[in-house]
């Protein structure tokens, strides 16, 4: 490892998972800016060699799709487009971000009244993340869903994911989740709080991907993290 850091020493001092270290050292995703940045200033390089690294990051396009738009289960790689840019907002996306490469968090919920800004932020933090998980980002809105009951059948749906004779539509999420490392955005699931034992269920059932180093220590209890929005 540079600069004589381990890959848990390096993740600390530059606030990002030991995770997210070594996908980028094993060549499973590629780091938005603010990723090289913070490995830059933790790293101590030169100005020049920073320069070099900054421009080196060219993330790969992706195709959008309008908000409210399910994505094709083929692909993860669609989130909805945002026609404006986040104002006054970087010490939630900071926090958000931070929150969600915390080993010990598995499910982080965005609080508030509605128009505060809760589906941006949320976009802004997958748009961040997303190069932190080899299998993306997995967008579900759950706008024009009215049963509580349903949102599995929504996740399954952007997912890819269906109920089979020897297994249940819960199983193979399950499944599927447990075999990725991959982030799950459900917006608009105000209305539809009485699944939220089972969204937060699910979370809790996902470990997070090991490595031979990881398998001497016991796995951290899932936590959830509630933040309550307000005006920028």
């Amino acid at each position: 490892m540079a600069a004589g850091l381990t890959q848990e020493a390096l993740a600390e001092r530059a606030g990002i998972s030991a995770r997210s270290i070594r996908a980028l050292e094993g060549g499973r995703s590629m780091p938005y800016k603010d990723t090289v940045r913070r490995l830059v200033a933790a790293l101590g390089v030169g100005e020049a060699e920073a320069a070099r690294l900054i421009a080196a990051v060219t993330p790969t396009p992706r195709r959008r799709v309008p908000a409210g738009s399910a994505p094709a289960s083929s692909s993860l790689q669609l989130l909805p487009s945002t026609p404006t840019p986040l104002v006054g907002r970087s010490n939630d996306l900071a926090l958000v971000a931070a929150l969600l490469r915390r080993d010990d968090v598995r499910l982080v919920t965005l609080t508030g009244p509605g128009g505060v800004g809760k589906t941006r932020l949320g976009l802004a933090v997958a748009a961040e993340l997303r190069s932190e998980f080899p299998h993306d980002v997995a967008f579900v809105s759950l706008a024009s869903t009215a049963d509580p009951a349903l949102v599995p059948v929504a996740l399954a749906r952007v997912i890819g994911v269906r109920e089979t004779a020897h297994r249940s539509l819960l199983e193979g999420i399950l499944a599927y989740l447990r075999s990725r490392s991959l982030l799950v955005m459900l917006d608009n699931f105000e209305h539809l709080l009485p699944a939220a034992p089972l969204t937060f269920g699910l979370a809790g059932r996902v470990p997070r991907p090991e490595t031979p180093g990881d398998q001497s220590q016991p796995p951290p209890r899932a936590r959830r993290a509630p933040l309550r929005c307000g005006s920028a």
